[in-house]
């Protein structure tokens, strides 16, 4: 068995795209909410639910600080903390190695307001 420096555990026959499959199939965090995927509410309750469970993360992120700064985030999952880098004021791009995409943030994403 293989360990990641984090100490999870991976799987030795993991593949890039063996992961990017189960990615495609159940993005992180995507069964946070019972409401239709797309709408603010399930937003909203996805972001409750997430920062609820990882308190931690919005003081990790210190969103705030990086307003009319560049951030670009690597494994975006549906974008709870782009859209939050976008609402105080980033220049938030966000990539993810699945294909499923719901957002460029700041342009189409209603969350964000100018």
């Amino acid at each position: 068995m293989a360990y990641a420096s984090s100490g999870t555990t991976v799987h030795p026959d993991a593949t890039i795209d063996g992961v990017r499959r189960f990615c495609d199939q159940r993005p992180c965090n995507i069964r946070h909410s019972s409401e239709p995927i797309g709408t603010n509410v399930y937003f909203d309750q996805v972001e409750a639910r997430k920062y609820m469970v990882g308190p931690h993360i919005p003081d990790f992120a210190e969103f705030p600080r990086w307003r009319g700064k560049k951030v670009l985030e690597v494994g975006r999952g549906i974008g709870t903390e782009g859209v939050n880098f976008a609402r105080a004021g980033a220049d938030y791009t966000g990539v993810a190695p699945i294909r499923l995409a719901y957002f460029d943030y700041g342009q189409t994403d209603p969350r964000v307001s100018k």
